[in-house]
Formats: C-alpha cells, sequence, structure tokens
C-alpha cells in the first residue's frame, strides 16, 4: 500500500528526523586530538657577565654630567623605590669593580668634562653587535639543546630585539654561529617595546601550528648601550629599571596526544591595542 500525495511530505519529514537523531547519537571525534598546539619544547635564558648593584648604579647616575645637575635627592628617590637590588647590564661603566683590563670603559669621561654619554648611535649598535652576537648565540644553544633537538630540526627563527638592529641582520649572525640551515625561514621583530615578545611568540606559534619543523624564537635587549643622561627625570628613570639579557624558547606544534607529559601548551592567545 503506497501513500498517497498529502502523506509523502510526513514521510520525508520523519525519516529526517530519524537521520538527524542517529547522527546525533553517533560518538564524536575529538577536536582536541587533532589540534595542533603551541608546545614550548625547549627554553633558555642569559645575562651578561657584569651585575650592577643599585646603590654602584645611583652612583654612576649622580656623577654624569646630566645626573649631576638633577634636584638632590631626587635619583636616590628613582633608584631606591624601584625595589631593585641588582641587574645585568653589557658594558662594565656601571660596575667599575668588576670591570676586565680587556673590556674598556663605553663611556669613558672626557677630558674637557663634555657629556660623555652623548656618543653616536652608530657607536651604540657596533657595540650592541659585540656583546649581542655571543650573548643570543649562547641561549639560542640552549634552548635547542633542552628541546632534545637538532639545528635541522629548527624550520623558522623569529629574532626580537628593540634596542638593536644590523645590518645584515642579528638574524644572519645567528643562522652563522648556531649552524641553522641557510635556507631557514626568519623573521624580525622590532621597535615594539616591551610587548615585541609576545608578537615574536606569535609568529613561532603561527608557524608550528602549520608545519612539522619547530621555531624558535629569541628575544635579546641591551639598553645599556643606549645609557644617556641629559638632564632628564626620565632618562633616570630608565637607566634605574632596565637591564640587559636574552631569552630563546623552542615551539612545535603538538596535538594533545603528542605533546610531552608535563609540556606548557599555548592554547590561546589574544591582543589589545
Amino acid at each position: 500500500m503506497g501513500l498517497d500525495a498529502e502523506q509523502l511530505p510526513y514521510a520525508v519529514a520523519a525519516v529526517a528526523i530519524l537521520i538527524s537523531i542517529f547522527m546525533a547519537l553517533q560518538p564524536k571525534k575529538s577536536s582536541g586530538s587533532e589540534t595542533k598546539y603551541p608546545i614550548i619544547l625547549g627554553f633558555a635564558t642569559g645575562n651578561p657577565e657584569y651585575k650592577v648593584m643599585q646603590t654602584e648604579a645611583l652612583k654612576v647616575a649622580k656623577s654624569s654630567p646630566g645626573g649631576s645637575q638633577i634636584t638632590p635627592g631626587v635619583l636616590d628617590r628613582i633608584y631606591g623605590n624601584s625595589k631593585i637590588e641588582s641587574r645585568y647590564l653589557c658594558v662594565p661603566d656601571f660596575s667599575p669593580s668588576l670591570k676586565r683590563d680587556d673590556d674598556p670603559l663605553f663611556y669613558p669621561p672626557t677630558d674637557d668634562g663634555s657629556d660623555w654619554y652623548k656618543i653616536p648611535v652608530e657607536q651604540r649598535l657596533d657595540k650592541f653587535r659585540e656583546k649581542a652576537v655571543p650573548l643570543v648565540s649562547a641561549v639560542c644553544k640552549k634552548a635547542v639543546a633542552d628541546a632534545g633537538i637538532s639545528m635541522e630540526d629548527i624550520g623558522k627563527l623569529v629574532v626580537v630585539s628593540s634596542t638593536g638592529f644590523l645590518g645584515p641582520g642579528l638574524d644572519c649572525a645567528i643562522i652563522e654561529e648556531i649552524g641553522l640551515s641557510r635556507g631557514v625561514d626568519r623573521a624580525l621583530i622590532g621597535f615594539m617595546g616591551c610587548a615585541a615578545a609576545m608578537n615574536g611568540f606569535r609568529v613561532g606559534m603561527d608557524y608550528c601550528r602549520s608545519h612539522e619543523k619547530a621555531a624558535l624564537v629569541c628575544c635579546v635587549e641591551l639598553s645599556s648601550v643606549h645609557t644617556t643622561f641629559d638632564d632628564n627625570i626620565n632618562d633616570s628613570i630608565l637607566h634605574a629599571i632596565f637591564g640587559d639579557g636574552c631569552a630563546a624558547a623552542v615551539l612545535g606544534g603538538k596535538t594533545a596526544a603528542e605533546a610531552p607529559k608535563g609540556a606548557f601548551a599555548i592554547v590561546d592567545d589574544h591582543a589589545w591595542l
């Protein structure tokens, strides 16, 4: 016995509902097992050799041509209220007791009494290259070793710095120093201040989500090569709180099932300006 024209639409609707219910009751494939997450496979940090006590840094600021013109007591409050006991800087000028004979002062006092902190940008960037290349190279090697992978497993190099720009870039020096492939994909993140490292992470994260190889993200800042005291409170504050250092992380794209036990996964990120 067949269906008449009036019953057919109801029958079709009933079949569609039954199919929908059947599909809804089927076991769902876990999306988390297929999604690739950026995993921090290895991490390392490093500092320059000169540990500077805040009391020593304050003495240097007071003796500078610009700092000596600031109202007495102001520098003491700035450095004291920073709650910083010590920092690491790459030039020996702010820790005279630790200075090596083969590492001359970067800001030697002038004979005519002029401001010895007024030096050309080219000279500052030359010093950045001299100090940054060995520091960041050593830290990158440690990060890759911590990840337990080889240099051939690195497909992306992200270099972050707001205190040094070189030509050829710092990325080229790192590739040569640590033995990365000359065909490695690379990116430079600069002039983004304190948020620069986070943007560098985003570039590395995007790469490892869609590639099999890992991303090496490194950040190096050497603010001491840009020290200046122009009779300016702002300069004094900058000198009171910033230090020099480097950090590097190796990121790899892994599913939840592939990620090493206890590994740190970056499951989400956002920015707001």
